[in-house]
């Protein structure tokens, strides 16, 4: 059940990011922001058909993360020898998927919020939910029940 919501919340963030890049490359003819400094002020501006590599990426992340559930040991490859190939592990790692994946769709779709100015950028934010996922991301990886 996690699994089929966490795929379909997935998609219809990366729909939504596609929505807002439609909206904003169609209806307006001012730049987009590029690039901010980590204090959150913009530091780059372009042109607003770099927005379309947004929906892009964020497909290509989601692509990229859910073919790790059909090969779900390769998502911790340098240490699968030491892993046991278990049910029980294999759960983990595809639950650890269906829990970053969302997030990763939702800090695309608030990235190009922001760069199209429909949102001010909180760096912080960003910052927040990307340590989080790597913490999440190696404490599963701990979790995991290895060869003595």
């Amino acid at each position: 059940m996690f699994a089929k919501i966490s795929k379909y919340s997935s998609i219809l963030l990366i729909i939504a990011t596609a929505l807002v890049t439609v909206y904003r490359v169609v209806g307006s003819t001012e730049d987009i922001i590029l690039h901010w400094d980590f204090a959150g002020n913009v530091t780059d501006y372009g042109s607003r058909y770099a927005l379309i590599a947004f929906p892009f990426i964020a497909m290509f992340l989601y692509l990229v993360s859910n073919s790790y559930r059909s090969h779900p040991y390769d998502l911790f490859r340098p240490s699968t020898r030491a892993l046991i190939q278990s049910d029980r592990n294999e759960a983990r790692i595809k639950r650890c998927i269906d829990v970053i994946n969302p997030l990763i769709a939702l800090l695309m779709l608030y990235v190009t919020l922001c760069s199209a100015q429909y949102l001010p950028l909180n760096s912080w934010l960003l910052c927040a939910v990307i340590i989080g996922i790597l913490v999440y991301v190696v404490t599963v990886r701990h979790r995991l029940a290895r060869k003595s």
